[in-house]
This record gives C-alpha cells, sequence and structure tokens, in this order.
C-alpha cells in the first residue's frame, strides 16, 4: 500500500512540474525567441522518455535492483524545484 501511495506522489509531483516547466522560456525570452524555447521544452520532454528508459534498462543490470535507478527521478525533480525556486523574483515577476 505504501508503495502505490509513493508512487501516487510521484506522479503528482510529475505532473504538477509539468505547466512550471513549459511556461519558462516565456520568463526570459520574448517573441520568436521564445517560440524557439517552447519548442526546446517540448522536444526535452519528449527526449525524456527515451533516456528514462535508457537509464533504468542500463542502471539495472549493473546495480542488480531497480530501487538504485529510480532514485535518479526524484533527485531530478528536487534539483529542477531548486532551480526554479532560485530564480530572482524580479525576473519571474516582471
Amino acid at each position: 500500500m505504501a508503495t502505490v501511495l509513493l508512487f501516487f506522489g510521484a506522479q503528482a509531483a510529475i505532473t504538477d512540474a509539468a505547466p512550471v516547466f513549459f511556461s519558462l522560456p516565456a520568463t526570459f525570452l520574448t517573441g520568436t525567441a521564445a517560440a524557439t524555447g517552447f519548442v526546446l521544452a517540448c522536444s526535452l520532454a519528449n527526449i525524456r522518455d527515451l533516456v528514462s528508459k535508457t537509464l533504468v534498462g542500463g542502471a539495472l543490470p549493473s546495480t542488480g535492483e531497480s530501487g538504485a535507478a529510480l532514485w535518479f527521478f526524484p533527485v531530478c525533480l528536487v534539483l529542477g524545484s531548486l532551480l526554479v525556486i532560485a530564480l530572482p523574483a524580479t525576473l519571474v515577476n516582471r
């Protein structure tokens, strides 16, 4: 039961992070550069599926357990959240 709740929490965190991720290019860029930044964000979002499956597939034989590979994802979420929080308020609220 605890595993299901943890997966639910992880999915909620990932779902909540998506709007912030896609709004960042418009925060820093204007005009066609903002559109290009949005396209780059979409490309990175599509590449994450390939990278995550490759990472888990490569870490499983080398570590012998799936838990070691799965720790990479919450670490990335926390680091990304800290990077967004570290943005100056004057930059974001212009």
